[in-house]
């Protein structure tokens, strides 16, 4: 299927450059072929080393179609991530290119559908520090970069379907809530800047994380991650027009 990428005004992304976390499935692959499609100069993080690579197959086609660059790979485990691993990755990208124009925030991991009284702690901590923690980490981290671009935009994949208080939805919820939190204050400090910072607000989606953490759930309700990632992409093609 063609990827659409007609809501982007023409060159709008081309060259722009754009580190989508989470790259290797669901939204952010999906957001990953669009941008290539675009034009835009991607960083592409992920847990999943073979899914990244064979991602870059799919975006280096994406790009030679449009005249656009090559990929960088950013193989990262989000779980372990610590500060000294987040200077290495600030450090090769400001090397590489001295600035990054966009950072989208789409990686998430599930976690599991139960009541509180029996989440358990260890899956609690790693759901919470993925979700929430590890987003502000890397937003930090990349802040001096992110001022060296003309307009520099940050976006946050949110979930308004977990993050108001639904029982039963453990870690996902909290952590979906703190990073809207997050996200919310973000926007605030920087208002009146050159900074563009928005939570977007997604539908319930089917990806491979939701398949396997909810595999009861009818499938045909949820939207899917194409239409999804389209939302993501317009909103970033938006704030270049």
């Amino acid at each position: 299927m063609p990827i659409d990428s007609s809501n982007a005004k023409p060159g709008a992304l081309q060259n722009k450059i754009i580190l989508v976390t989470g790259a290797s499935s669901g939204i952010g692959r999906e957001l990953s072929l669009k941008l290539a499609a675009a034009g835009a100069q991607l960083i592409i993080t992920g847990r999943a080393l073979p899914r990244l690579e064979s991602l870059e197959t799919n975006l280096r086609k994406a790009a030679a179609d449009v005249n656009g660059p090559a990929p960088v790979l950013l193989p990262m485990n989000f779980e372990g991530v610590k500060g000294e691993d987040l200077d290495t990755v600030k450090a090769a990208i400001e090397q590489e290119f001295g600035r990054i124009d966009a950072l989208v925030h789409c990686a998430a991991t599930p976690g599991t559908h139960a009541p509180l009284e029996s989440y358990r702690a260890d899956l609690w901590l790693r759901v919470n520090h993925v979700n929430a923690q590890f987003p502000m980490l890397l937003t930090q981290s990349l802040m001096p970069l992110l001022r060296q671009a003309s307009q520099p935009v940050i976006r946050f994949a949110l979930d308004p379907n977990a993050d108001q208080g639904q029982p039963y939805w453990g870690a996902y919820g909290t952590s979906k809530a703190a990073l809207r939190c997050f996200a919310e204050q973000l926007k605030n400090e920087l208002e009146g800047s050159h900074f563009s910072v928005a939570g977007v607000a997604l539908p319930a989606t089917l990806t491979p994380g939701r398949r396997q953490a909810f595999p009861s759930q009818n499938e045909s309700e949820l939207a899917k991650a194409e239409d999804s990632a389209q939302t993501l992409f317009d909103s970033l093609s938006e704030s270049w027009q």
